[in-house]
């Protein structure tokens, strides 16, 4: 006969193998290029009772593959050094050959020529997200939004670098600001979709935001499985995971991760029932 499985220990045991899917795609995703450049993220207690799922960021994750928001630009109309910009197009070189280390270096040296070179100081806070140097990421990015306040790029790569650093009210709040000042760009409601995961939420923005960013980033259904999961919607959840594995995107080092989220959550003597999957009070 097989032993009774405690309801919490299993809840948490789920949310454990949640937060290292959820983490192993939030570091990839701030440094997504213009179309001339290749491609390139706030846990909490999601159900009350269980411990944060901040907790598992100390486990070894996956590489980041989605890289944020970076900036290209024309030489032409631009009031700029030109040893500034030259500095800034060896960046750009680095970065199609994956060297984030080389990148960072160039545009601290175009900031050093041009302290006010905006597209520079974004771009070195994705090259900082690539090498995990999520305080300097934020630091680059708050400059570049003084220096132009309707840059939507550089308040979403915000929004990612305060996630990574688990300041969530903080990365909820720039990804508003990105989306407010483009509401249709699918990047930014993707960020936002998550970070309202990632806090606890279970609310239909959060729903919807994740679902309309599914065809673009399978990655989606993760968060919003989570979504579900803090809703008490276990089967709803088990879908969006099954629908995941199945998903020619689905990345193959997370698969057997998912499929052991299902089956903590299906693992009951029979089947997990949506009452049995409710939030711990």
């Amino acid at each position: 006969m097989r032993p009774k499985v405690n309801q919490s220990t299993r809840l948490t045991s789920a949310l454990a193998l949640c937060s290292i899917l959820l983490f192993s795609v939030s570091s990839m995703h701030a440094q997504g290029m213009s179309s001339r450049l290749p491609a390139g993220v706030r846990y909490a207690n999601a159900i009350p009772g269980l411990d944060p799922l901040t907790t598992i960021q100390s486990q070894a994750v996956a590489p980041p593959h989605i890289k944020p928001l970076a900036e290209t630009i024309s030489v032409h109309g631009l009031l700029l050094p030109g040893g500034a910009v030259k500095e800034f197009h060896r960046s750009e070189k680095a970065v199609r050959s994956g060297d984030f280390a080389a990148a960072a270096e160039h545009l601290q040296r175009a900031i050093q020529i041009a302290p006010n070179f905006v597209q520079a100081h974004n771009n070195l806070g994705a090259s900082y997200i690539q090498l995990k140097a999520y305080e300097s990421a934020v630091t680059e990015f708050q400059a570049a939004i003084a220096l132009d306040a309707k840059m939507q790029a550089a308040y979403r790569n915000l929004g990612l670098g305060l996630f990574l650093l688990h300041r969530y009210p903080e990365a909820e709040l720039a990804a508003r600001q990105a989306m407010q000042l483009n509401p249709q760009r699918s990047p930014a409601r993707y960020t936002l979709g998550r970070i309202l995961a990632a806090e606890g939420r279970n609310s239909m923005e959060a729903e919807n935001l994740l679902r309309e960013s599914t065809p673009q980033y399978p990655e989606a259904r993760l968060p919003l499985a989570q979504v579900l999961l803090n809703r008490g919607a276990s089967r709803e959840a088990v879908s969006e995971l099954n629908a995941y594995l199945k998903s020619p995107g689905a990345s193959p080092d997370k698969k057997q991760a998912v499929q052991n989220w299902i089956n903590q959550v299906t693992q009951t003597p029979g089947q997990t029932t949506e009452k049995d999957s409710k939030p711990i009070s």
